[in-house]
Protein backbone atom coordinates (compact mmCIF):
# COMPACT_ATOMS: atom_id res chain seq x y z
CA UNK A 1 0.00 0.00 0.00
CA UNK A 2 2.75 2.89 0.72
CA UNK A 3 5.42 1.66 -1.96
CA UNK A 4 3.56 3.56 -4.78
CA UNK A 5 2.92 6.79 -3.02
CA UNK A 6 6.84 6.64 -2.04
CA UNK A 7 7.76 6.15 -5.69
CA UNK A 8 5.90 8.97 -7.11
CA UNK A 9 7.26 11.23 -4.16
CA UNK A 10 10.82 10.15 -4.99
CA UNK A 11 9.88 11.38 -8.94
CA UNK A 12 8.57 14.25 -7.83
CA UNK A 13 11.64 15.22 -5.57
CA UNK A 14 14.14 13.98 -8.25
CA UNK A 15 11.80 16.74 -10.90
CA UNK A 16 12.11 19.66 -8.28
CA UNK A 17 15.94 19.01 -7.57
CA UNK A 18 16.84 18.89 -11.56
CA UNK A 19 14.86 22.19 -11.67
CA UNK A 20 16.56 23.61 -8.86
CA UNK A 21 19.98 22.32 -10.60
CA UNK A 22 18.95 24.15 -14.02
CA UNK A 23 18.09 27.02 -12.39
CA UNK A 24 21.10 27.34 -10.31
CA UNK A 25 23.69 26.68 -13.36
CA UNK A 26 22.27 29.47 -15.03
CA UNK A 27 22.08 32.25 -12.25
CA UNK A 28 26.06 30.95 -11.77
CA UNK A 29 26.63 31.42 -15.69
CA UNK A 30 24.65 34.87 -16.19
CA UNK A 31 24.07 36.15 -12.76
CA UNK A 32 26.35 39.39 -14.04
CA UNK A 33 22.85 40.06 -16.41
CA UNK A 34 21.11 40.36 -12.87
CA UNK A 35 22.64 44.28 -12.54
CA UNK A 36 21.41 47.16 -14.36
CA UNK A 37 22.96 47.91 -17.24
CA UNK A 38 25.30 44.93 -19.45
CA UNK A 39 28.70 43.87 -19.09
CA UNK A 40 30.86 45.19 -21.60
CA UNK A 41 31.60 43.17 -23.85
CA UNK A 42 33.21 42.64 -27.57
CA UNK A 43 30.34 42.40 -29.50
CA UNK A 44 27.38 43.18 -26.88
CA UNK A 45 26.48 46.66 -28.04
CA UNK A 46 26.91 45.77 -31.62
CA UNK A 47 24.51 43.35 -31.13
CA UNK A 48 21.86 45.98 -29.13
CA UNK A 49 22.90 48.12 -32.33
CA UNK A 50 21.58 45.61 -34.14
CA UNK A 51 18.31 45.50 -32.28
CA UNK A 52 17.28 48.69 -32.71
CA UNK A 53 18.08 48.81 -36.62
CA UNK A 54 16.24 45.86 -36.82
CA UNK A 55 13.04 47.63 -35.63
CA UNK A 56 13.93 50.55 -37.82
CA UNK A 57 13.90 48.23 -40.50
CA UNK A 58 10.65 46.57 -39.94
CA UNK A 59 9.11 49.92 -39.17
CA UNK A 60 10.23 50.93 -42.55
CA UNK A 61 8.54 48.07 -44.08
CA UNK A 62 11.40 45.90 -44.96
CA UNK A 63 10.19 41.85 -44.39
CA UNK A 64 12.54 40.65 -43.85
CA UNK A 65 15.32 42.99 -43.04
CA UNK A 66 18.38 43.14 -44.59
CA UNK A 67 19.53 47.13 -44.82
CA UNK A 68 20.37 48.81 -40.85
CA UNK A 69 19.04 52.13 -41.72
CA UNK A 70 21.11 53.66 -38.83
CA UNK A 71 24.70 52.06 -39.07
CA UNK A 72 27.77 53.61 -40.29
CA UNK A 73 25.98 56.95 -39.01
CA UNK A 74 23.09 56.68 -40.75
CA UNK A 75 24.71 55.66 -44.52
CA UNK A 76 23.52 52.38 -43.80
CA UNK A 77 24.96 49.12 -43.71
CA UNK A 78 23.73 45.59 -45.36
CA UNK A 79 24.77 43.58 -41.88
CA UNK A 80 21.26 41.42 -41.91
CA UNK A 81 21.90 40.34 -44.91
CA UNK A 82 25.01 38.27 -43.83
CA UNK A 83 24.71 38.41 -39.92
CA UNK A 84 22.31 35.66 -38.77
CA UNK A 85 19.25 37.14 -38.00
CA UNK A 86 17.52 35.00 -34.70
CA UNK A 87 18.61 36.78 -31.97
CA UNK A 88 16.91 39.83 -33.77
CA UNK A 89 14.03 38.12 -34.75
CA UNK A 90 13.62 36.78 -30.97
CA UNK A 91 14.46 40.55 -29.39
CA UNK A 92 11.20 42.36 -31.63
CA UNK A 93 8.35 40.75 -29.17
CA UNK A 94 9.83 41.96 -26.58
CA UNK A 95 10.89 45.18 -27.50
CA UNK A 96 7.14 45.43 -29.28
CA UNK A 97 5.94 44.87 -25.71
CA UNK A 98 8.23 47.72 -24.04
CA UNK A 99 11.34 45.66 -22.86
CA UNK A 100 14.67 47.54 -23.59
CA UNK A 101 17.15 46.63 -26.17
CA UNK A 102 19.49 46.23 -22.59
CA UNK A 103 16.50 43.73 -21.14
CA UNK A 104 15.48 42.05 -24.59
CA UNK A 105 19.17 40.77 -24.38
CA UNK A 106 19.81 39.49 -20.97
CA UNK A 107 16.58 37.84 -21.42
CA UNK A 108 17.25 36.12 -24.73
CA UNK A 109 20.80 35.12 -23.46
CA UNK A 110 19.89 33.93 -19.94
CA UNK A 111 16.72 32.00 -21.69
CA UNK A 112 18.91 30.30 -23.95
CA UNK A 113 21.71 29.06 -21.27
CA UNK A 114 18.69 27.53 -19.28
CA UNK A 115 18.04 25.64 -22.96
CA UNK A 116 21.38 24.33 -23.25
CA UNK A 117 21.57 23.07 -19.16
CA UNK A 118 17.98 21.51 -19.94
CA UNK A 119 18.76 19.58 -23.78
CA UNK A 120 21.99 18.32 -21.67
CA UNK A 121 19.83 17.25 -18.84
CA UNK A 122 17.30 15.54 -21.43
CA UNK A 123 20.01 14.22 -23.61
CA UNK A 124 22.42 12.79 -21.07
CA UNK A 125 18.47 10.98 -19.99
CA UNK A 126 18.86 8.87 -22.71
CA UNK A 127 21.79 7.02 -21.64
CA UNK A 128 20.14 6.14 -18.13
CA UNK A 129 22.56 7.82 -16.24
CA UNK A 130 22.43 8.37 -12.98
CA UNK A 131 21.07 11.57 -11.53
CA UNK A 132 24.36 12.36 -10.04
CA UNK A 133 26.64 12.29 -13.27
CA UNK A 134 24.05 14.34 -14.49
CA UNK A 135 24.43 16.90 -12.00
CA UNK A 136 28.13 17.08 -12.41
CA UNK A 137 27.93 16.56 -16.12
CA UNK A 138 25.47 20.16 -16.45
CA UNK A 139 27.09 21.83 -13.63
CA UNK A 140 30.23 21.25 -16.02
CA UNK A 141 28.46 23.09 -18.84
CA UNK A 142 26.98 25.69 -16.66
CA UNK A 143 30.85 26.56 -15.29
CA UNK A 144 32.40 26.14 -18.63
CA UNK A 145 35.65 28.74 -19.56
CA UNK A 146 33.85 29.08 -22.93
CA UNK A 147 30.38 29.39 -22.02
CA UNK A 148 31.39 31.80 -19.27
CA UNK A 149 33.57 33.81 -21.29
CA UNK A 150 31.27 34.07 -24.18
CA UNK A 151 28.67 35.31 -21.58
CA UNK A 152 31.06 37.51 -19.36
CA UNK A 153 33.37 38.89 -22.07
CA UNK A 154 32.54 38.34 -25.41
CA UNK A 155 28.44 38.89 -25.71
CA UNK A 156 28.20 36.42 -28.05
CA UNK A 157 24.85 36.17 -28.18
CA UNK A 158 24.29 34.30 -31.41
CA UNK A 159 26.95 31.37 -30.23
CA UNK A 160 24.87 30.81 -26.94
CA UNK A 161 21.60 30.59 -28.91
CA UNK A 162 23.06 28.22 -31.11
CA UNK A 163 24.65 25.77 -28.21
CA UNK A 164 20.98 26.20 -26.61
CA UNK A 165 19.61 23.72 -29.94
CA UNK A 166 22.84 21.38 -30.24
CA UNK A 167 22.00 19.22 -27.18
CA UNK A 168 18.21 18.76 -28.16
CA UNK A 169 19.31 17.79 -31.92
CA UNK A 170 21.81 15.13 -30.55
CA UNK A 171 19.15 14.00 -28.16
CA UNK A 172 16.39 13.25 -30.17
CA UNK A 173 19.03 11.53 -32.95
CA UNK A 174 19.73 9.56 -30.32
CA UNK A 175 16.05 8.81 -29.09
CA UNK A 176 15.15 7.85 -32.75
CA UNK A 177 17.94 5.50 -33.07
CA UNK A 178 16.42 4.00 -29.94
CA UNK A 179 12.63 3.83 -30.43
CA UNK A 180 13.44 2.94 -34.38
CA UNK A 181 10.68 5.46 -35.64
CA UNK A 182 9.41 8.91 -35.66
CA UNK A 183 7.17 10.04 -33.34
CA UNK A 184 5.11 13.26 -34.70
CA UNK A 185 5.88 15.36 -31.53
CA UNK A 186 9.67 14.16 -32.11
CA UNK A 187 9.57 15.35 -35.43
CA UNK A 188 8.08 18.39 -35.01
CA UNK A 189 10.99 19.25 -32.68
CA UNK A 190 13.68 18.30 -34.68
CA UNK A 191 12.17 21.35 -37.73
CA UNK A 192 12.22 23.58 -34.72
CA UNK A 193 15.89 23.07 -33.44
CA UNK A 194 17.23 22.63 -36.83
CA UNK A 195 15.26 26.15 -37.89
CA UNK A 196 16.63 27.32 -34.85
CA UNK A 197 20.16 26.15 -35.16
CA UNK A 198 20.78 27.61 -38.85
CA UNK A 199 19.47 31.26 -38.33
CA UNK A 200 21.58 31.73 -34.56
CA UNK A 201 24.55 31.84 -35.44
CA UNK A 202 26.89 31.11 -39.43
CA UNK A 203 30.27 30.25 -38.19
CA UNK A 204 28.39 27.92 -35.57
CA UNK A 205 26.54 26.42 -38.89
CA UNK A 206 30.42 25.87 -40.40
CA UNK A 207 31.53 24.18 -37.09
CA UNK A 208 28.75 22.31 -35.88
CA UNK A 209 27.01 20.64 -39.33
CA UNK A 210 29.71 18.11 -39.99
CA UNK A 211 29.34 17.10 -35.71
CA UNK A 212 25.93 16.58 -36.85
CA UNK A 213 26.04 14.68 -39.39
CA UNK A 214 28.96 12.10 -38.27
CA UNK A 215 26.36 11.43 -35.15
CA UNK A 216 23.37 10.93 -37.59
CA UNK A 217 25.58 8.19 -39.75
CA UNK A 218 26.83 6.78 -36.62
CA UNK A 219 23.83 6.45 -35.00
CA UNK A 220 21.35 5.52 -37.77
CA UNK A 221 23.64 3.13 -39.80
CA UNK A 222 21.81 0.36 -41.11
CA UNK A 223 18.16 1.78 -40.38
CA UNK A 224 15.42 2.45 -41.84
CA UNK A 225 14.70 5.94 -40.54
CA UNK A 226 16.54 8.38 -43.16
CA UNK A 227 13.21 9.80 -44.89
CA UNK A 228 11.74 11.94 -42.16
CA UNK A 229 14.92 13.39 -41.55
CA UNK A 230 15.85 14.44 -44.43
CA UNK A 231 11.84 15.78 -44.70
CA UNK A 232 12.93 17.51 -41.53
CA UNK A 233 16.32 18.84 -43.03
CA UNK A 234 14.79 19.94 -46.10
CA UNK A 235 11.78 22.22 -44.78
CA UNK A 236 14.28 23.56 -42.21
CA UNK A 237 16.75 24.52 -44.76
CA UNK A 238 13.49 25.95 -46.61
CA UNK A 239 12.28 28.11 -43.67
CA UNK A 240 15.79 29.90 -42.92
CA UNK A 241 16.63 29.96 -46.89
CA UNK A 242 15.08 33.63 -47.24
CA UNK A 243 18.62 34.50 -45.11
CA UNK A 244 21.01 31.63 -46.56
CA UNK A 245 21.07 31.99 -49.59
CA UNK A 246 21.80 35.74 -49.94
CA UNK A 247 23.86 35.44 -47.10
CA UNK A 248 26.23 32.83 -49.85
CA UNK A 249 25.23 34.09 -52.95
CA UNK A 250 25.44 37.91 -52.46
CA UNK A 251 28.34 37.31 -50.89
CA UNK A 252 30.36 38.90 -53.63
CA UNK A 253 28.58 41.78 -53.02
CA UNK A 254 30.55 43.06 -49.78
CA UNK A 255 34.26 42.74 -48.87
CA UNK A 256 33.59 39.81 -46.65
CA UNK A 257 36.05 37.86 -48.49
CA UNK A 258 39.11 39.86 -48.11
CA UNK A 259 38.60 40.85 -44.68
CA UNK A 260 41.53 40.72 -42.02
CA UNK A 261 39.75 38.33 -40.05
CA UNK A 262 39.38 35.69 -42.64
CA UNK A 263 42.83 35.87 -44.14
CA UNK A 264 44.58 35.60 -40.64
CA UNK A 265 42.66 32.43 -39.15
CA UNK A 266 45.60 30.22 -38.93
CA UNK A 267 47.11 33.13 -36.92
CA UNK A 268 45.03 32.63 -34.52
CA UNK A 269 45.45 29.31 -33.51
CA UNK A 270 46.32 28.67 -29.73
CA UNK A 271 48.94 26.55 -27.81
CA UNK A 272 48.04 22.90 -26.22
CA UNK A 273 49.23 24.72 -23.11
CA UNK A 274 46.55 27.55 -23.47
CA UNK A 275 43.96 24.65 -23.94
CA UNK A 276 44.96 23.21 -20.84
CA UNK A 277 45.26 25.96 -18.58
CA UNK A 278 44.84 29.94 -19.29
CA UNK A 279 43.24 32.85 -17.46
CA UNK A 280 39.64 33.20 -17.56
CA UNK A 281 39.43 37.09 -18.22
CA UNK A 282 38.63 39.51 -20.39
CA UNK A 283 41.06 39.90 -23.57
CA UNK A 284 41.52 39.68 -26.95
CA UNK A 285 42.09 37.17 -29.43
CA UNK A 286 45.63 38.37 -31.16
CA UNK A 287 47.85 37.00 -33.98
CA UNK A 288 50.25 35.20 -33.04
CA UNK A 289 50.94 32.81 -29.81
CA UNK A 290 50.40 35.55 -26.95
CA UNK A 291 47.02 35.98 -26.18
CA UNK A 292 45.17 37.95 -23.35
CA UNK A 293 41.77 36.04 -23.64
CA UNK A 294 41.75 32.80 -22.00
CA UNK A 295 41.00 29.30 -24.17
CA UNK A 296 41.08 26.55 -21.32
CA UNK A 297 38.68 23.92 -22.42
CA UNK A 298 38.09 23.50 -18.22
CA UNK A 299 39.91 21.12 -16.03
CA UNK A 300 37.26 18.36 -15.33
CA UNK A 301 36.48 17.94 -19.01
CA UNK A 302 40.02 17.25 -19.15
CA UNK A 303 40.58 15.14 -15.89
CA UNK A 304 37.40 13.08 -17.20
CA UNK A 305 39.09 12.33 -20.71
CA UNK A 306 42.02 11.70 -18.92
CA UNK A 307 40.64 9.00 -16.79
CA UNK A 308 38.62 7.74 -19.80
CA UNK A 309 42.10 7.08 -21.93
CA UNK A 310 43.62 5.65 -19.10
CA UNK A 311 40.67 3.22 -18.52
CA UNK A 312 40.67 2.36 -22.51
CA UNK A 313 44.74 1.31 -22.18
CA UNK A 314 44.77 -0.35 -19.14
CA UNK A 315 41.81 -2.64 -20.53
CA UNK A 316 43.24 -3.11 -23.74
CA UNK A 317 46.34 -4.21 -22.17
CA UNK A 318 44.70 -6.79 -20.37
CA UNK A 319 43.06 -8.18 -23.78
CA UNK A 320 39.34 -6.95 -22.08
CA UNK A 321 36.39 -5.16 -23.74
CA UNK A 322 36.76 -1.48 -23.44
CA UNK A 323 33.57 -0.86 -22.13
CA UNK A 324 32.88 2.77 -24.26
CA UNK A 325 29.21 2.25 -24.26
CA UNK A 326 26.87 5.26 -25.62
CA UNK A 327 29.19 6.01 -28.28
CA UNK A 328 31.47 7.70 -25.66
CA UNK A 329 34.43 6.78 -28.12
CA UNK A 330 33.12 8.71 -30.85
CA UNK A 331 33.13 11.60 -28.57
CA UNK A 332 36.06 11.27 -27.40
CA UNK A 333 37.78 11.13 -31.01
CA UNK A 334 35.97 14.18 -31.34
CA UNK A 335 37.25 15.71 -28.68
CA UNK A 336 41.08 15.06 -29.78
CA UNK A 337 40.28 16.51 -33.18
CA UNK A 338 38.67 19.62 -31.48
CA UNK A 339 41.68 20.28 -29.99
CA UNK A 340 44.78 19.28 -32.26
CA UNK A 341 42.41 20.91 -35.55
CA UNK A 342 42.47 24.66 -33.02
CA UNK A 343 46.28 24.24 -32.79
CA UNK A 344 49.18 25.71 -35.36
CA UNK A 345 49.82 22.04 -37.23
CA UNK A 346 46.49 22.76 -37.96
CA UNK A 347 47.36 25.96 -39.64
CA UNK A 348 47.12 24.30 -43.29
CA UNK A 349 43.46 23.48 -43.01
CA UNK A 350 42.34 26.60 -42.50
CA UNK A 351 44.03 27.88 -45.09
CA UNK A 352 42.89 25.76 -47.84
CA UNK A 353 39.97 24.21 -47.18
CA UNK A 354 37.15 26.04 -48.64
CA UNK A 355 34.91 28.35 -45.94
CA UNK A 356 37.04 27.24 -43.14
CA UNK A 357 38.39 30.76 -43.11
CA UNK A 358 35.18 32.31 -42.29
CA UNK A 359 35.23 30.47 -39.10
CA UNK A 360 38.16 33.75 -38.25
CA UNK A 361 39.48 32.00 -34.89
CA UNK A 362 40.25 28.31 -34.60
CA UNK A 363 39.16 28.63 -30.61
CA UNK A 364 35.60 28.38 -31.75
CA UNK A 365 35.57 24.92 -32.46
CA UNK A 366 35.69 24.87 -28.16
CA UNK A 367 31.60 25.34 -29.00
CA UNK A 368 31.85 21.62 -30.01
CA UNK A 369 33.65 20.54 -26.37
CA UNK A 370 31.24 22.40 -24.56
CA UNK A 371 28.50 20.13 -25.93
CA UNK A 372 29.91 16.52 -26.16
CA UNK A 373 32.29 16.71 -23.20
CA UNK A 374 29.35 16.25 -20.04
CA UNK A 375 28.83 12.71 -22.15
CA UNK A 376 32.15 11.10 -21.19
CA UNK A 377 31.97 13.36 -17.65
CA UNK A 378 28.23 10.95 -16.92
CA UNK A 379 30.29 8.29 -18.06
CA UNK A 380 32.85 8.83 -15.82
CA UNK A 381 31.07 9.88 -12.99
CA UNK A 382 29.00 6.30 -13.12
CA UNK A 383 31.76 4.30 -13.11
CA UNK A 384 32.86 4.17 -9.55
CA UNK A 385 33.04 6.29 -5.88
CA UNK A 386 36.01 7.46 -6.14
CA UNK A 387 35.42 9.06 -9.58
CA UNK A 388 32.70 10.67 -8.81
CA UNK A 389 34.12 12.24 -6.09
CA UNK A 390 37.17 13.26 -7.57
CA UNK A 391 35.21 14.89 -10.40
CA UNK A 392 33.11 16.66 -7.78
CA UNK A 393 35.61 18.45 -5.88
CA UNK A 394 36.93 20.05 -9.27
CA UNK A 395 33.70 20.60 -10.28
CA UNK A 396 33.48 22.71 -7.24
CA UNK A 397 36.88 24.12 -8.47
CA UNK A 398 35.22 25.34 -11.39
CA UNK A 399 32.10 26.64 -9.30
CA UNK A 400 34.40 29.14 -7.33
CA UNK A 401 36.08 30.32 -10.01
CA UNK A 402 32.56 30.89 -11.79
CA UNK A 403 31.18 33.00 -8.41
CA UNK A 404 34.66 35.11 -8.38
CA UNK A 405 34.43 36.23 -12.16
CA UNK A 406 33.60 39.89 -12.56
CA UNK A 407 32.32 42.05 -15.53
CA UNK A 408 35.37 44.31 -16.60
CA UNK A 409 32.91 47.06 -16.65
CA UNK A 410 28.67 47.67 -16.99
CA UNK A 411 27.30 50.18 -19.46
CA UNK A 412 23.56 51.36 -19.23
CA UNK A 413 22.18 53.45 -21.78
CA UNK A 414 18.50 54.17 -22.93
CA UNK A 415 17.45 52.93 -26.56
CA UNK A 416 17.68 56.18 -28.38
CA UNK A 417 21.60 55.70 -28.35
CA UNK A 418 21.29 52.56 -29.56
CA UNK A 419 19.00 53.38 -32.15
CA UNK A 420 21.44 56.05 -33.29
CA UNK A 421 24.84 54.00 -33.43
CA UNK A 422 27.11 55.39 -35.82
CA UNK A 423 29.36 52.22 -35.96
CA UNK A 424 28.56 49.21 -37.94
CA UNK A 425 28.63 46.41 -35.29
CA UNK A 426 31.20 44.02 -37.37
CA UNK A 427 34.51 43.85 -36.13
CA UNK A 428 36.55 44.61 -39.68
CA UNK A 429 33.46 46.11 -41.54
CA UNK A 430 33.50 43.11 -43.59
CA UNK A 431 30.17 43.34 -44.82
CA UNK A 432 30.77 46.76 -46.33
CA UNK A 433 29.66 47.24 -50.59
CA UNK A 434 33.09 46.77 -52.40
CA UNK A 435 32.16 49.79 -54.36
CA UNK A 436 32.02 51.95 -51.50
CA UNK A 437 34.83 54.08 -50.31
CA UNK A 438 33.57 57.09 -49.00
CA UNK A 439 35.11 58.24 -45.82
CA UNK A 440 33.54 61.26 -44.88
CA UNK A 441 30.39 59.98 -43.31
CA UNK A 442 30.39 62.35 -40.40
CA UNK A 443 28.87 64.68 -42.69
CA UNK A 444 25.69 62.92 -42.82
CA UNK A 445 22.32 65.21 -43.28
CA UNK A 446 19.01 63.79 -44.22
CA UNK A 447 18.76 65.61 -47.47
CA UNK A 448 20.42 64.82 -51.27
CA UNK A 449 23.05 66.83 -52.67
CA UNK A 450 23.39 68.41 -55.83
CA UNK A 451 26.96 67.94 -57.30
CA UNK A 452 26.57 68.74 -60.70
CA UNK A 453 24.31 71.14 -62.14
CA UNK A 454 21.45 73.26 -60.37
CA UNK A 455 18.42 72.80 -59.17
CA UNK A 456 15.89 72.94 -56.27
CA UNK A 457 15.23 70.33 -53.88
CA UNK A 458 12.26 69.84 -51.10
CA UNK A 459 12.44 66.81 -48.89
CA UNK A 460 9.19 65.12 -47.84
CA UNK A 461 10.54 61.90 -46.34
CA UNK A 462 13.60 60.43 -45.35
CA UNK A 463 13.57 57.35 -43.79
CA UNK A 464 16.38 54.45 -43.66
CA UNK A 465 14.37 52.54 -46.28
CA UNK A 466 12.80 55.24 -48.16
CA UNK A 467 13.54 58.78 -49.92
CA UNK A 468 11.15 61.54 -51.13
CA UNK A 469 11.92 64.50 -52.45
CA UNK A 470 10.49 67.08 -55.10
CA UNK A 471 13.19 68.53 -57.46
CA UNK A 472 12.80 71.73 -60.00
CA UNK A 473 15.83 71.28 -62.29
CA UNK A 474 16.43 73.82 -65.34
CA UNK A 475 19.04 71.48 -66.98
CA UNK A 476 20.41 67.70 -65.93
CA UNK A 477 21.45 67.35 -63.07
CA UNK A 478 23.85 64.47 -60.99
CA UNK A 479 21.86 63.69 -57.44
CA UNK A 480 23.92 62.38 -54.48
CA UNK A 481 22.29 61.35 -51.50
CA UNK A 482 24.12 60.28 -48.17
CA UNK A 483 24.01 56.66 -48.28
CA UNK A 484 25.56 53.77 -49.35
CA UNK A 485 25.00 52.05 -52.61
CA UNK A 486 24.18 48.73 -52.32
CA UNK A 487 21.79 45.96 -54.50
CA UNK A 488 18.56 46.78 -53.61
CA UNK A 489 18.39 50.50 -53.77
CA UNK A 490 16.48 51.75 -57.02
CA UNK A 491 15.22 55.32 -57.67
CA UNK A 492 12.10 56.42 -59.63
CA UNK A 493 11.13 59.93 -60.94
CA UNK A 494 7.75 60.81 -61.69
CA UNK A 495 7.08 63.58 -63.78
CA UNK A 496 3.87 65.75 -63.84
CA UNK A 497 2.21 63.61 -66.29
CA UNK A 498 2.47 60.33 -64.24
CA UNK A 499 4.97 58.66 -66.49
CA UNK A 500 7.38 56.93 -63.64
CA UNK A 501 11.12 56.50 -64.89
CA UNK A 502 14.05 53.91 -63.03
CA UNK A 503 17.29 55.48 -62.56
CA UNK A 504 20.69 54.01 -63.20
CA UNK A 505 23.43 54.71 -60.52
CA UNK A 506 26.36 56.16 -61.76
CA UNK A 507 29.49 54.87 -59.92
CA UNK A 508 32.79 57.25 -60.45
CA UNK A 509 35.21 58.83 -58.08
CA UNK A 510 33.29 61.66 -57.36
CA UNK A 511 29.88 59.58 -55.95
CA UNK A 512 32.24 56.92 -54.13
CA UNK A 513 29.98 54.65 -54.03
CA UNK A 514 26.91 56.67 -52.57
CA UNK A 515 23.92 56.41 -54.46
CA UNK A 516 24.10 58.92 -57.16
CA UNK A 517 22.12 59.03 -60.48
CA UNK A 518 21.01 61.69 -63.01
CA UNK A 519 18.10 63.92 -62.97
CA UNK A 520 16.66 65.30 -66.41
CA UNK A 521 15.51 68.89 -66.62
CA UNK A 522 11.79 69.74 -65.29
CA UNK A 523 9.93 68.73 -62.21
CA UNK A 524 9.74 65.44 -60.65
CA UNK A 525 8.92 63.22 -57.93
CA UNK A 526 11.86 61.51 -56.67
CA UNK A 527 11.71 58.22 -54.60
CA UNK A 528 14.53 55.96 -53.33
CA UNK A 529 14.13 53.14 -51.87
CA UNK A 530 15.60 49.95 -50.48
CA UNK A 531 13.62 46.60 -51.24
CA UNK A 532 13.69 43.00 -52.48
CA UNK A 533 14.16 43.62 -56.00
CA UNK A 534 17.83 41.11 -56.98
CA UNK A 535 16.25 37.59 -58.53
CA UNK A 536 18.65 36.06 -55.10
CA UNK A 537 16.17 37.11 -52.59
CA UNK A 538 12.78 37.03 -54.96
CA UNK A 539 14.49 32.90 -55.39
CA UNK A 540 15.19 32.89 -51.14
CA UNK A 541 12.06 34.58 -49.98
CA UNK A 542 9.75 31.99 -52.13
CA UNK A 543 11.78 29.32 -50.96
CA UNK A 544 10.97 30.30 -47.51
CA UNK A 545 7.25 30.78 -48.04
CA UNK A 546 6.84 27.21 -49.92
CA UNK A 547 8.63 25.72 -46.66
CA UNK A 548 5.86 27.53 -44.82
CA UNK A 549 3.11 26.61 -46.36
CA UNK A 550 4.27 22.84 -46.39
CA UNK A 551 4.62 23.04 -42.82
CA UNK A 552 1.52 24.94 -41.67
CA UNK A 553 -0.53 22.25 -44.10
CA UNK A 554 1.31 19.17 -42.70
CA UNK A 555 0.64 21.02 -38.95
CA UNK A 556 -2.95 21.03 -39.99
CA UNK A 557 -3.20 17.56 -40.90
CA UNK A 558 -1.26 16.09 -38.38
CA UNK A 559 -3.71 18.13 -36.12
CA UNK A 560 -6.42 16.65 -37.59
CA UNK A 561 -5.22 13.03 -37.24
CA UNK A 562 -4.40 13.55 -33.96
CA UNK A 563 -7.93 14.67 -33.43
CA UNK A 564 -9.41 12.39 -35.40
CA UNK A 565 -7.80 9.66 -33.42
CA UNK A 566 -8.39 10.94 -29.86
CA UNK A 567 -12.18 11.03 -30.87
CA UNK A 568 -11.92 7.67 -32.02
CA UNK A 569 -10.76 6.51 -28.76
CA UNK A 570 -13.25 9.04 -27.12
CA UNK A 571 -16.09 7.49 -28.79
Amino acid sequence: MNKKPKAVSQTWWHQLATLIVIVAGVWLATRTYIHPGVPYTHDGENHLARFANYKLALKDGQLPPRWAPALMNHYGYPVFNYNYPLPNILAMPLVAMGVSYESAFKLIVVGCVGSLLAGSWWWLGRYNHTWLAKLVAVGTIATSPYLLSAVWFRGSIGEVMSLASLPWLLGIIERVSRDQKWQPQTWWAMVFWLAWWLLAHNVAVLITAPVLAVWCLWRWRGKHIWWPAVEAGVLSFGLSAWFWIPALLEKKLVVLGEAGLSNQVAQHAVTFSQLLWSPLQFGFSLPGPIDSLGFQLGVVSWVSLGIILCTWFITKLRSKPVGLENSVGLWVGIGWVVILAQLSLAARLWTTVPFLNFVQFPWRLSLIWLVIAPLWIANVVSRTRWMASLLGILLMGQVGVALHLKAVDRRHYPDEYYENFGQSTTTANENRPVTFEYLNIGDWQPAPTVVSGQAEVLVSRWTGTTHEFQITAAEPVVIVEPTMMYAGWQTAITDQAGAKTLLSPIFNAETQGRIAYQVPAGHFQVRTRFGQVTPVRHMANAVSLVALIVLGGKLVWTGHRWGSHRWAVKG
